[in-house]
């Protein structure tokens, strides 16, 4: 078996060639490599956003976090860098990362144009290597423990997508761009502006995964007319949200949904307090909301005072304060 080439002389001008999804975004792959007999191992993840790279010449990695532990005869090392400097000449490191595996390959490479990506320590004396310098492909760990060299075959799965539970991260009632947390547990979040045209209410809700679809959406006030995806964000647009819902608390159910991994989530809920006026969030309508309506008379709405846009028209003025006046008193459990 041939040893790998090691390259540290000075390289060409980096180039990096990316193709990433429009929806690209950072994935963690469980990494749990044998060889050598059982004599080495590296397990671990790495972070990489979904695409396809093709690094030449030194290019960037595209590892967004990496935190592995090479093992060898009985010694751990952790390894948090990657380095491409031994990507050199015509040889091509190619990298291919989607939703579920991270599968490494290398191209136009042999003895004097290396393919070969490293792992390496904080202070670059331990380092895990794969790649191709000719035949045979190779992968290895050089510590001071020893080093332990074996044959690879080449597309060669470096990791797995790890699986991370869907479920709801966030949630607020958002109108005109800005936006009222809606807690997913304890009191619920008090929206205190008035529905826009038909009564209508933008619930948003965030899940730790991007979500793919969402099968149905309920609400125990008004009617869910239609939502959005963006990301992991959903965004749903009640309809209907009657004046009698007022001192009350809605619940927003999604049901049914899928993240772009497959993972499934029968349904998940959100809770909004509807209290018109009640501009601090206290959970009753009194003077201490009217002063605050009073304070900013005169002002277009802004990330400073929405809450005051009780008639949700984008400015604060007679109409807010009449509001709050007709809503004294006025409470949620």
């Amino acid at each position: 078996m041939k040893n790998p080439r090691k390259v540290f002389a000075s390289v060409l001008a980096a180039l990096t060639i990316i193709v990433i999804a429009s929806s690209a975004r950072a994935i963690t792959y469980q990494v749990n490599q044998s060889w050598g007999g059982g004599t080495a191992t590296l397990v671990g993840t790495v972070d990489v956003a979904i695409g396809n790279y093709t690094i030449m010449n030194g290019g960037a990695a595209p590892f967004t976090n990496v935190m592995l532990t090479l093992t060898v005869n009985g010694t751990p090392f952790i390894l948090d860098h990657a380095d491409t400097s031994q990507i050199v000449g015509t040889g091509e490191f190619i990298i291919d990362a989607t939703i579920t595996s991270l599968t490494f390959d290398t191209a136009n490479s042999d003895a004097g144009n290396p393919a070969d990506l490293n792992f390496y320590d904080s202070i670059n004396t331990n380092r895990y290597v794969l790649g191709s310098n000719g035949n045979p492909h190779f992968e290895a760990g050089y510590t001071t423990a020893g080093v332990v060299l074996d044959d690879i075959s080449f597309p060669f799965l470096f990791g797995t997508a790890a699986s991370s539970a869907l479920e709801l991260a966030s949630a607020a009632s958002i109108q005109r761009g800005f936006a009222i947390d809606l807690p997913i547990s304890g009191p619920s979040g008090v929206e205190d502006r008035a529905g826009k045209a038909n009564n209508k209410f933008y619930i948003a809700m965030t899940f730790n995964n991007n979500i793919a679809s969402v099968g149905s959406a309920t609400t125990t006030c008004g009617v869910v007319s239609t939502w959005s995806i963006s990301g992991n964000t959903v965004t749903f647009t009640l309809v209907g949200v009657a004046h009698g819902c007022n001192q009350s608390e809605i619940t927003i159910t999604a049901n049914d949904l899928m993240d772009d991994m497959g993972n499934t989530l029968s349904s998940a809920s959100v809770i909004m307090g509807l209290l018109l006026g009640d501009v601090n969030g206290d959970r009753i309508v009194n003077e201490t909301d009217r002063s605050i309506v009073r304070g900013n008379r005169g002002q277009h709405t802004d990330g400073t005072n929405y809450r005051s846009d009780v008639s949700n028209d984008g400015f604060i003025g007679v109409s807010d304060i009449q509001l709050v006046n007709q809503q004294q008193g006025t409470s949620l459990p």
